[in-house]
């Protein structure tokens, strides 16, 4: 085959055919690691539903429809720029005895929890 000159044709076929079973190898374990890294689980802050997202990409919640952001690997309700998030615990409304009938309404917060 030498003394022909097609042994460089034999050499690129096995060639071709060696990269026809290796790419799909590669791209298989390219797309593993991946979605090791940008995959995130967890629980809906609101209501527990367990979610699949991916990293910095915002989603909702389809049991509840809050709209949540991941953070450090897990999921934060999404807020607005300037928007202060707090829990409220205590609320007591004691009205006065003024001539307009205001009520005055006494409210402990808490600071979100991070």
């Amino acid at each position: 085959m030498t003394t022909v000159g097609i042994g460089w044709l034999l050499k690129s076929l096995f060639a071709i055919l060696v990269l026809l079973f290796l790419t799909p190898v590669v791209l298989v374990l390219g797309v593993q690691i991946w979605l090791k890294r940008n995959l995130v689980q967890g629980d809906c802050p609101a209501c527990g539903q367990a979610l699949t997202g991916f990293n910095n990409m915002p989603l909702s919640c389809p049991s509840c429809g809050i709209g949540l952001q991941t953070s450090n690997g897990s999921f934060v309700k999404a807020t607005p720029e300037g928007t202060i998030d707090v829990d409220v615990i205590n609320v007591d409304a004691v009205s006065t005895d003024g001539d307009d009938g205001a009520t005055v309404v006494d409210v402990d917060v808490l600071p979100p929890a991070d």
